[in-house]
């Protein structure tokens, strides 16, 4: 306990002055009291608060600290835990994608009620018959449960087992889309509903949403090819006054050109038509939104014009707030082209400063690249980039400046998007491996989120869970922090984001009396 030797030496010499003065009986039993006051709040400044420098009189009070209690007698029985994290206020999940939140089980229904084709062979969804092993499914047909079964394991990480698959586990979960896609788009609104319905069941009171990105025309891609090939090359160069200059270029040609901004109307109304279809659903937890980009792909110039389009629409919407970058960090495009996606962030921020971003960066482990290619993604994405969230962010161990990129995490209020149960089947790194601990001990500010919640097979709560059983250093306190944090780093409007944290606090006031003796 800190300071806690120093507090027993004060209350033993106030102890002794006052039995000289007072009746020793009264004396006796004032001081005990006092002793107890004090040394709990020397406790408490090690259990349960995460902020420095203050008092004894503003540590968390009665309630709070049965809480501390209660959580540390519990925290090596994971039932315990997963009852006691699925009642616990939890704030937000900051980073998740719609169409990896939803369960396979809702995928295979709306196949059904759709009557989409399912290759028997392969478990990828069609539109239409593709090969003589597609068959369309249909309620009640014989087979319905065998093929269920196995498309839920096909669809998500159920049942996953190396020896049974080809596919290294990275790619296993990036394919997964892919083969479930068919059903992912019918309609959207009905997919975050579920999430919303999930979310208000496990005391999650906002979502920010990557629900999907802006549709650029592939033949509007041909018409640049000369820009296109240009952008490669300066990248390859690592040109920063060459690839400013074709950035600025592209940027005044296409705010003339009607075709980019009718995708932008068109990206703004996709997410104005979900929101206003999903507002009624548990009302109790707003809904804000992330356009993205998706990186693994081989013309940077559709990745600056989603990222443009993004941007744009953002500037003016009441409900999109935020500008993200997704697909693996490890592809051979997203490699390639890491250097010029974060100039393109850069410069799009300059062009509209008011918007907002979160970035996929540092989803990479020793073993999955060179260690070479460990140095400077999360570095990048804040120096460069200007990110006002990581997501991932678990290669940080290995970046070259990782301890002045800490303290100016720190310092800058730049928080980490933890993502426990994706970085295990996506990165193969758990316990000590992962760099929780080292954010926390920095003073970086962190987030528990889910990331995709369908195919991991997985809940908010259970991330709390998982952090819980794996990190004693962690104490209830710290897990009330993460849950606060998750609304004051949102992105959502500030005179929004006074009422969430209100309606947060006042849910932890109910939640902690009902620990109070």
């Amino acid at each position: 306990m800190k300071g806690g030797r120093g507090l027993v030496i004060l209350c033993g010499r106030v102890y002794h002055v006052y039995m000289k003065k007072y009746m020793k009986k009264f004396v006796k039993l004032g001081l005990l009291f006092s002793i107890v006051f004090l040394l709990s709040c020397a406790y408490d400044a090690d259990a349960t608060d995460t902020t420095a420098g203050r008092s004894c009189a503003e540590k968390p009070g009665r309630a709070q600290m049965a809480v501390s209690r209660h959580f540390e007698d519990i925290r090596d029985n994971e039932a315990k835990l997963q009852y006691f994290f699925q009642q616990m206020p939890k704030g937000g999940d900051l980073h998740n994608h719609l169409t990896g939140s939803v369960y396979a089980e809702t995928y295979f229904d709306i196949a059904m009620r759709e009557g989409l084709w399912l290759d028997t062979e392969t478990f990828v969804l069609y539109g239409q018959a593709q090969s003589p092993s597609c068959v369309q499914l249909q309620p009640g047909m014989e087979n319905e449960q065998y093929l269920r079964m196995r498309a839920i394991d096909q669809w998500s990480i159920r049942n996953f087992d190396t020896y049974d698959h080809q596919l290294p586990q990275d790619e296993f979960f990036f394919g997964t889309w892919s083969s479930f896609g068919a059903a992912s788009y019918q309609d959207m609104a009905e997919l975050l509903t579920k999430l919303k319905i999930r979310a208000a069941a496990e005391h999650v009171q906002y979502l920010e949403i990557m629900a999907t990105s802006p549709r650029i025309d592939g033949d509007w891609i041909s018409r640049h090819d000369a820009e296109n090939e240009q952008m490669i090359s300066l990248i390859a160069r690592r040109d920063k006054d060459g690839f400013a200059a074709i950035l600025s270029s592209l940027f005044a040609d296409w705010e003339d050109d009607p075709a980019m901004q009718g995708a932008v109307t068109a990206y703004a109304d996709i997410i104005s038509d979900l929101h206003e279809a999903t507002a009624t659903v548990a009302p109790d937890v707003s809904t804000y939104y992330q356009a993205y980009a998706s990186r693994n792909v081989k013309d940077p110039i559709r990745v600056f014009a989603q990222l443009y389009v993004g941007f744009k629409a953002a500037a003016g919407h009441e409900n999109l707030v935020a500008v993200n970058i997704v697909q693996a960090e490890n592809g051979i495009y997203s490699m390639r082209d890491y250097w010029g996606h974060m100039r393109m962030f850069a410069f799009l921020k300059a062009e509209y400063a008011p918007v907002r971003t979160s970035m996929h960066a540092g989803e990479l482990h020793l073993g999955l690249v060179p260690p070479e290619q460990l140095k400077s993604h999360i570095h990048e994405a804040v120096a460069v980039a200007g990110a006002d969230r990581i997501g991932h962010g678990v290669s940080i161990a290995f970046e070259e400046n990782a301890p002045e990129l800490l303290a100016q995490m720190a310092r800058e209020g730049i928080p980490v998007e933890i993502n426990l149960t994706s970085n295990e089947f996506i990165l193969g790194v758990k316990d000590g491996e992962h760099p929780l601990l080292l954010y926390h001990a920095h003073g970086v500010p962190i987030v528990l989120s889910t990331d995709d919640a369908g195919i991991l097979r997985t809940n908010l709560s259970q991330q709390f869970v998982i952090a819980a059983l794996r990190y004693p250093e962690l104490k209830y306190g710290d897990f009330k922090r993460f849950a606060l944090d998750s609304i004051h780093y949102s992105f959502m409007p500030e005179e929004q984001k006074e009422s969430e944290l209100l309606k947060l606090n006042q849910s932890f006031t109910i939640f902690e009396e009902s620990f109070a003796p």
